[in-house]
C-alpha cells in the first residue's frame, strides 16, 4: 500500500539557499541540477548545492520576468519569459533562436507532455487559458479557456513597479498568469495526465481531451480538488503519487489525493508557518522537499519526514 501521507512538519527543516531575488519557480534538470527562476533579477540560477547564491550560480541571465521552467530529455530547458511574451530555451542549443517560441500573452506556467509544450497564458484581465505548442512547427492550439484569474495577493511589494508605465491596471493584471498553474501526474497504471488549476477558485482539474472552458470542466467532470486557498506551484511525488500544492497567502503546503474528488477547505496542511511559499519540488529520490519563498529570497529544505 502506498504511503500517501507525508507530514513535512514531523521531519527536519533548514534554510537551504539564500540571497535570491524573488525566487518563484524551481525545477530539476535531467542532469540532476536544481534550477530556480529569480523573476525580478531576470535570471535562472543553479541552487543544487544551496548556500548563499551569487553570480557564480547564474545559469542564464538577461531574461525578462522568468517564471516556470521545463527541462526536456534532449537537454533543452524552456523558461517562460512572462514580461517578454515568449518561451525561451536556455539549455542545449540556446543560441538557436529557431528553438524559441513567441507571440504569447504573459506566459507563466509550462509543462511538457506528448512532445508538446503546454503553456498557461493570460486570456484577459480576469482569465487565463492553456495552449498547446507543437515544438516541431510552432503551431499553437487552445486546450482550456476562460480560467478565472486574478493577480496573486501578496506580490505588491515584490514587483518591479518602477518599470510600469502609466497604465498601472494593465501592468498589474499581467500578473494574473500566476493564478493558473500546471503540472503532469502519473496514474496507477503508468499513464501521464496533464492537470490545470484556477488559483482564484482553489480548484484543480484534469485537462480535457478536447478544448473546453474551465467552468465546463468543473461542471461536467468532478474536479480533483476544490476549497483550496489561492494556490502557488504544485507537483506530484512519484513515490506515493500524491500532489503537493503551496498556498502562499496562508503559508502552507497541502497534500492532494488526485484519485478522488474532494473539498479541502477543512483539511489541515502538512506544513504551515512558511513565508509566502510559491513553489515546491521534491528531490529525485523523493526523500527531500524544497520550498521557495519569494519575499525572503530563500529556499527551505525538508528532510527526514518519511
Amino acid at each position: 500500500m502506498l504511503n500517501t501521507k507525508l507530514d513535512l512538519s514531523k521531519g527536519k527543516v533548514e534554510v537551504f539557499a539564500t540571497n535570491l531575488q524573488t525566487p518563484s519557480h524551481m525545477e530539476w534538470t535531467k542532469g540532476g541540477r536544481l534550477l530556480v527562476s529569480e523573476t525580478s533579477a531576470g535570471r535562472v540560477s543553479d541552487v543544487t548545492n544551496g548556500g548563499k547564491i551569487t553570480e557564480d550560480n547564474i545559469v542564464f541571465d538577461g531574461l525578462n520576468g522568468p517564471s516556470s521552467i521545463a527541462p526536456l530529455e534532449d537537454g533543452r530547458i524552456y523558461v517562460c519569459e512572462t514580461f517578454a511574451n515568449r518561451v525561451t530555451n536556455i539549455g542545449k542549443d540556446s543560441d538557436n533562436e529557431e528553438l524559441n517560441f513567441d507571440n504569447f500573452n504573459r506566459p507563466y506556467s509550462i509543462v511538457v507532455k506528448d512532445g508538446n509544450l503546454e503553456v498557461v497564458e493570460r486570456e484577459s484581465n480576469f482569465s487565463n487559458r492553456v495552449v498547446k505548442v507543437n515544438m516541431e512547427n510552432g503551431d499553437i492550439s487552445k486546450k482550456i479557456t476562460h480560467i478565472p484569474a486574478l493577480p496573486l495577493p501578496g506580490l505588491e511589494g515584490l514587483l518591479p513597479t518602477k518599470q510600469f508605465n502609466d497604465n498601472f491596471r494593465e501592468n498589474w493584471f499581467l500578473y494574473s498568469g500566476c493564478s493558473g498553474w500546471k503540472t503532469t501526474m502519473l496514474d496507477r497504471e503508468g499513464k501521464i495526465h496533464s492537470l490545470s488549476s484556477s488559483s482564484v477558485m482553489g480548484t484543480i482539474v484534469y485537462d480535457p481531451d478536447i478544448p473546453a472552458p474551465f467552468l465546463d470542466l468543473v461542471d461536467m467532470v468532478e474536479p480533483i480538488a476544490t476549497g483550496l486557498d489561492l494556490m502557488g506551484g504544485m507537483i506530484q511525488n512519484k513515490d506515493n503519487l500524491m500532489l503537493y500544492v503551496t498556498q502562499p497567502r496562508k503559508g502552507t503546503v497541502m497534500e492532494i489525493n488526485p484519485f478522488e474528488s474532494k473539498d479541502y477547505r477543512f483539511t489541515p496542511p502538512i506544513v504551515q508557518g512558511l513565508n509566502f511559499p510559491t513553489c515546491i519540488r521534491f528531490s529525485p529520490d523523493y526523500k527531500e522537499a524544497y520550498v521557495c519563498s519569494s519575499p525572503t529570497g530563500s529556499i527551505w529544505r525538508f528532510y527526514d519526514f518519511a
